[in-house]
């Protein structure tokens, strides 16, 4: 009797764990999911933060990056100029290059969907002169719809808390690449800045934002003409 018990005890230990092994529940940010505990390492792929990231380096060389979900808003200097390039990069061996024109901006985007109201994104830039940068827009609502970004200006790197609103972070060298990270928080509509992986501003409050939060990243080179490159690109959220 005693050894019936035991298997019986047994079998229900083993029916156990193999039910909570394939009834494992992962729930964040109103997302469930459900996994083999088996399967941990595929399921840690799929459940990714990584909005997306972009090195340039799958396109032909002096084309538009239009096949990797690309829009180019404003051509500034003209068609030719908005390309991927292998003369300059910062990694792999190619890069985007942008250039504005006299009272005409050069301006490209690709449409993000807010997973999460904190929001990382960074990227190489090397500035030849003043005017062009990155950064998060709605572009529904152009005029409160800046959603932080860092651009090269008047010999200074600027971080854009609000419609023609900024604020001076460091000076720049032209000809010189940077690595730019921004972290932006929905909830508090404040910023936090890296340049070269060094927190250079924190909290930095965000003014005039529209609540619906940004749809769109964009890079530009605007009136003075200069080209920009960018490289490395990526977009995220925290989980």
């Amino acid at each position: 009797m005693k050894q019936i018990t035991l298997t019986i005890l047994l079998l229900i230990l083993i029916v156990e764990f193999s039910f909570s092994q394939t009834m494992y529940i992962y729930t964040k940010n109103d997302s469930t999911y459900q996994f083999n505990l088996s399967e941990i390492d595929s399921i840690t792929f799929s459940v990714s933060n990584i909005i997306f990231e972009e090195n340039f380096e799958s396109y032909p060389v002096n084309t538009f990056p239009a096949s990797g979900g690309w829009f180019l808003r404003y051509n500034g200097a003209g068609d030719a100029y908005q390309v991927v390039i292998n003369s300059e990069h910062h990694s792999g061996s190619q890069c985007m290059q942008i250039k504005g024109a006299p009272n005409w901006t050069a301006q490209m985007e690709k449409s993000v969907i807010m997973n999460s109201n904190l929001i990382y994104y960074e990227g190489w830039i090397k500035p030849t002169g003043n005017d062009g940068g990155f950064g998060l827009i709605n572009s529904q609502i152009p005029t409160t719809g800046n959603y932080g970004g860092v651009f090269f200006d008047q010999g200074k790197i600027k971080c854009q808390v609000g419609y023609h609103l900024t604020v001076d972070i460091q000076d720049f060298i032209p000809n010189q690449w940077y690595q730019i990270k921004l972290r932006y928080d929905h909830d508090n509509k404040t910023i936090d800045v890296w340049i070269d992986g060094v927190l250079k501003v924190q909290s930095l409050k965000a003014i005039d934002i529209s609540p619906l939060g940004p749809n769109v990243f964009y890079m530009w080179s605007e009136h003075e003409g200069n080209i920009f490159y960018f490289d490395d690109i990526k977009i995220w959220y925290e989980l």
